[in-house]
């Protein structure tokens, strides 16, 4: 059986990037960030360890220090 791939909450991206959750979920909105949306969890968002790593890998790209 598969494991589960690790996934962040909203709070934990924010805590990792040095930046409000504000932010991330500014992120979220604008496209930047990835993101699954649980609708049945309350509107739950989370981050899967691969859209974290693309959005950093696409921050690194663009020469941005998101």
């Amino acid at each position: 059986m598969a494991e589960k791939e690790k996934e962040y909450t909203v709070k934990e991206i924010a805590e990792k990037e040095r930046k409000s959750e504000q932010t991330i979920y500014r992120w979220i909105a604008e496209g930047h960030l990835p993101c699954s949306k649980y609708p049945g969890r309350n509107g739950s968002i989370a981050i899967s360890e691969t859209q974290y790593q693309e959005f950093k890998s696409l921050c690194k790209v663009r020469g941005e220090s998101r």
